[in-house]
């Protein structure tokens, strides 16, 4: 088969992975994004990825250059909101088994990394993708300039609001968590904060985390129980965010008051229910189009980055790309999907507030879910689903 041309909608991390497996296959892709510029492009605070992402850029020669921009993770411990110990996993041991490091690093550096590594031309700035055409020989993408781009193949890796996904699938909203979050990055040292560690505190409807993203930067992550679509008043984020946290251990008041307000983002926390099939003929999805999930297991872009891998592997292998599309599918559908399931059952324990509730969940669930969930499915199945 001649290596096919492939079109990506959306310059995110799946999307940029996927072309960059590509082109390393000696494909030839081509990224859709409607962000205007780098810039516009490489936004947000900070990124897990854990070794089963570093294990799949190994493939592309990228996991290097990613792992370089950031601090790599040794252990993850877990408290309560007193600041009780929970117990620790030792995330340096999972990561010598699978071969590949464990990582904390700023979304934007890793954005602009991923981009860097692209030939040139290959990424395609303010081309926005608002539906496709399909037939038994090429794929049209429609661009809201009124453009095409024709291609053997189109990936819709999109983001949760996929155009891609609603054309094959329907418009549905995306299922709210019941949490919001605040996030951040700020420069704050403290002896309880090791370099290479991170720290979860669960307490009753809320929980809050924080690992470094550079010697100097600590990213942190609160998940709070509210209802959807409330908004903090302008200028108001910080303030709030403080308060709903007053009263957790001193090192959680240091790294919020260090914060400044305009590095702060609120965002409600969704996913979608896992599809069971997620392409059609010359069209798949990738990454949050296709899958995505809350943040409990820090799989969200580790998952995409293994799709992306996954794609390009598939697409060469096959013997023509519609077939390589569905041998894709067909690994990573289970995979994927099922990082969703044990997402949401996470999501769901930091809804409890009851003190009984909430006690059963520090002393028992958490310690299966994450000794067995999150190191055990970083790296079970991994090279079929590649």
């Amino acid at each position: 088969m001649d290596h096919p041309r492939v079109l990506i909608v959306g310059g995110g991390i799946g999307g940029l992975t996927a072309a960059i497996a590509l082109q390393h296959a000696g494909m030839e892709p081509v990224v859709l994004e409607r962000a205007k510029s780098v810039a516009d492009l490489s936004l947000g605070a900070g990124i897990h990825l854990w070794c089963n992402a570093l294990r799949a850029l190994q493939t592309i020669d990228m996991a290097e250059a990613v792992a370089s921009i950031g601090i790599q993770m040794t252990a993850h411990r877990y408290l309560t909101w007193r600041g009780q110990s929970l117990g620790n996993l030792r995330v340096d041991a999972v990561s010598a088994d699978l071969g590949a490091p464990t990582v904390g690093l700023s979304r934007p550096e890793l954005h602009r990394t991923l981009v860097n590594a692209l030939d040139e031309k290959v990424l395609r700035l303010g081309a926005e993708c608002v539906g496709f055409e399909q037939n038994t020989q090429r794929v049209v993408a429609r661009l809201a300039d009124g453009g095409e781009e024709h291609g053997d193949v189109l990936i819709g890796a999109d983001g949760i609001k996929s155009v891609v996904r609603q054309e094959l699938h329907g418009w549905t909203e995306p299922h709210y968590s019941g949490l919001t979050a605040w996030r951040g990055i700020c420069d704050y040292a403290d002896p309880q904060i090791p370099v290479g560690e991170m720290c979860i505190y669960w307490g009753p409807g809320a929980r809050i985390l924080h690992y470094h993203v550079s010697n100097q930067r600590l990213y942190w992550l609160a998940l709070v129980k509210s209802p959807p679509r409330l908004k903090d008043p302008d200028g108001g984020r910080k303030a709030a965010v403080v308060e709903r946290f007053r009263g957790w251990p001193r090192q959680i008041q240091g790294m919020l008051a260090a914060t400044d307000e305009a590095a702060i983002l609120r965002t409600d926390i969704v996913d979608r229910d896992p599809l069971k099939l997620w392409g059609f003929q010359r069209v798949t999805l990738l990454g949050d189009a296709a899958h995505p999930m809350t943040p409990d297991m820090a799989q969200g872009a580790g998952q995409a980055i293994e799709d992306g891998v996954s794609l390009a592997s598939a697409l060469l292998r096959a013997v023509d790309p519609v077939a390589g599309l569905r041998d894709y599918e067909q690994r990573r559908t289970d995979r994927a999907n099922e990082f969703v399931k044990t997402s949401r059952i996470v999501n769901r324990m930091s809804l409890m507030e009851a003190p009984v509730m909430c006690a059963v969940r520090n002393q028992v669930a958490l310690r299966i879910v994450y000794a067995i969930q999150a190191a055990g499915k970083a790296r079970k199945d991994l090279t079929p689903a590649l």
